[in-house]
């Protein structure tokens, strides 16, 4: 059982990063779903930009949230 575990953390984490967060936190579609531009996290950095946090910080934060 804690093997099974392991293997969905895996699975749900490789999700969230591929496309769950895209859908959740990118730009959105008519006001309901985010499209494709953060796509296996494209664009998302580590960079600071213009927001006071790290995206890259606010994506595993997010994560972390989800159990």
């Amino acid at each position: 059982m804690i093997a099974l575990s392991f293997v969905i953390l895996a699975l749900v984490s490789t999700h969230w990063v591929l496309i769950g967060y895209l859908l959740a936190f990118g730009p959105d579609i008519d006001g309901i779903i985010g499209n494709l531009n953060f796509l296996g996290l494209n664009g998302v950095s580590a960079d600071e930009g213009s927001v006071t946090y790290l995206p890259l910080l606010f994506m595993a934060f997010q994560l972390f949230l989800l159990p």
